[in-house]
């Protein structure tokens, strides 16, 4: 039997759920809202969906329960969530200030982890901090210093399995060998996706979707609806197929890698942030 899918949508009116419950094909049109409070960010964990967190300028909430129940961790401004690698389920905020915090999903208690500028991924051994200058650790001494630094401060980071990746200001660079390596030249965008699956493909937006595949050149697959802005970008992480995407109105869903998009969604307001996962 097909599992549930399902997709939160942060904006300016709160937290929103749409739910697929077979094979992610068919969602329902009518979503769940889930909180009331402005969210830019969210966390959604990939092997339990019912652990979630949820953050913007008004502070950060998690819940154990798909979000019928929320415990607040913090009253100010949540910049950016990222999952923790680690045994235990914890969750790191980082807040506007750049302070950052891990969270414990289940009791919303919160611990110092240190202060941490650019953006933050994921690592084997704790999250990272990215910016022009250097890869740090954050909440240690650690620093791996680029042995030639990027041009610009990072607009989007992805962090997968096979390494990192941020997009500047018209380049996508990857992280090897102690260095930021070249990977392409893109469009003037300002989000990025990296499907974890081989062969290896960039997925960047601005006021359109590109498609970046190995030795090949940006192909656009989708243009902002609207004539507007792409806001979200996500490489779904229970399917190496699948993308999604969203304007400050406007949900898209590909199913082929980025080559084709379809609305889920049209009539929504302020959309700031995207998460999915797959229920076990």
């Amino acid at each position: 039997m097909a599992r549930a899918a399902l997709l939160l949508i942060g904006g300016d009116t709160g937290l929103l759920q749409l739910t697929a419950p077979g094979a992610g094909e068919r969602w329902l049109r009518t979503p769940v809202r889930l909180l009331e409070q402005p969210v830019t960010t969210i966390w959604l964990d990939r092997h339990d969906p019912l652990v979630c967190a949820a953050g913007g300028p008004a502070g950060g909430q998690v819940s154990t329960d798909g979000g019928s129940n929320w415990r607040p961790f913090t009253g100010e401004a949540v910049r950016q969530l990222i999952g923790w690698p680690s045994p235990a389920r914890r969750i790191v905020a980082q807040l506007a200030s750049g302070d950052c915090l891990t969270v414990d999903a289940a009791t919303g208690a919160t611990t110092p982890l240190g202060t941490a500028g650019g953006l933050l991924v994921a690592d084997a051994d704790g999250p990272l901090a990215i910016d022009a200058a250097a890869v740090r650790h954050v909440g240690r001494t650690d620093r791996v210093a680029a042995p030639a630094p990027l041009p610009d401060a990072p607009r989007a980071v992805a962090g997968t399995p096979h390494g990192h990746w941020v997009l500047t200001d018209r380049t996508v660079w990857r992280w090897g060998d102690g260095g930021w390596l070249r990977y392409a030249a893109c469009p003037a965008a300002h989000l990025l996706a990296v499907p974890d699956a081989a062969p290896a493909l960039v997925v960047v937006a601005g006021d359109a979707i590109w498609r970046i595949a190995d030795d090949e050149p940006p192909a656009r697959v989708a243009i902002a609806p609207g004539g507007g802005q792409f806001r979200a970008l996500q490489a779904v992480p229970y399917h190496p197929d699948f993308l999604v995407a969203a304007t400050a109105d406007c949900v898209l869903w590909s199913r082929d890698r980025g080559a084709g998009w379809v609305t889920l969604r049209d009539d929504l307001t302020g959309v700031h942030a995207l998460a999915s996962a797959r229920l076990a």
